[in-house]
């Protein structure tokens, strides 16, 4: 028996999801299509994308259950400055200690080389971006969960509690060739905001205050 949209059910993402959610993940790293064949580390994307949300920030992460497991997830963090300092001091140097750097030669990186240099790489983002949209949530979904209203659902779960717990703006990133993914969020409220230095990633963005 295969999963209908009827069939999902939202509930809050815990520590033993970790498997399900690194493989939707994988799954989904490649501009929304599977990225199996692009990554030699398949727990390289969901090391910085999932995994320190569920494990840091449980109270706004959310995962799509079904009769089939886990399809999809939503996770969110209230204060990106925090969060990221979070991650720096209890998620990134056990992998920093595992994963070898790329070194800095772009040319010469392979498969999920690029994944590696930023799991080495302290994660920031612009002061005028967070000053309004301090808050950020990923979602992923696979293709068999799309189109029934399940990703809004989960984005806006999400969303919700972050503005419950005092957010006053959300911000995201999206691969600029992914259309579908940018018209979804722009279907949620989300606008684009322009950064020159953000070549390959679309950001978009929600104000929850005035």
């Amino acid at each position: 028996m295969t999963d209908t949209p009827r069939a999902y059910n939202l509930r809050q993402a815990h520590l033993s999801d970790l498997p399900a959610v690194y493989s939707i993940c994988l799954k989904t790293a490649n501009s929304g299509l599977d990225g199996t064949d692009i990554e030699d580390d398949p727990d390289a994307p969901g090391h910085l994308y999932v995994g320190p949300y569920v494990a840091l920030e449980p109270e706004h992460a959310v995962v799509l259950d079904g009769a089939s497991g886990v399809v999809g997830y939503a996770v969110g963090a209230l204060d990106t400055v925090s969060f990221y300092h979070r991650m720096e001091r209890d998620w990134l140097p056990v992998l920093r200690g595992r994963i070898r750097h790329p070194g800095t030669d772009e040319a010469l990186w392979q498969g999920s080389d690029r994944r590696r240099s930023q799991i080495h790489q302290r994660r920031t983002a612009p002061a005028a971006l967070l000053e309004r949209y301090p808050s950020h949530v990923h979602i992923n979904l696979l293709s068999e969960a799309r189109g029934g209203g399940w990703g809004r659902m989960a984005l806006e779960t999400v969303m919700q509690r972050l503005e419950d717990a005092g957010s006053p703006g959300v911000h995201l990133g999206v691969g600029r060739t992914n259309e579908k993914a940018q018209a979804f969020y722009r279907a949620l409220g989300l606008q684009e905001y322009p950064l020159a230095e953000e070549a390959d990633t679309v950001i978009m963005v929600k104000r929850f205050l005035p």
